[in-house]
């Protein structure tokens, strides 16, 4: 019993270490420029600061 236990958990490590050296990194022909991601943070804000100014305002 302890055994198969024993030899559960080596197997598990080795799929995770197997697993984890086989990171790569994302490719990037296809992300955005510096420009669009400030653009879309820069857009995302100013809708959350409007819905949110016209929940205070509703609620006073």
């Amino acid at each position: 019993m302890i055994y198969r236990c024993f030899h559960g958990f080596l197997a598990t490590i080795l799929i995770v270490l197997l697993v984890g050296c086989n990171y790569q990194t994302a490719p990037t022909e296809f992300a955005p420029n510096g420009e669009i991601v400030k653009k879309a943070i820069a857009l995302q804000f100013n809708q959350n600061s409007q819905r949110l100014s016209e929940q205070l305002n509703t609620t006073t």
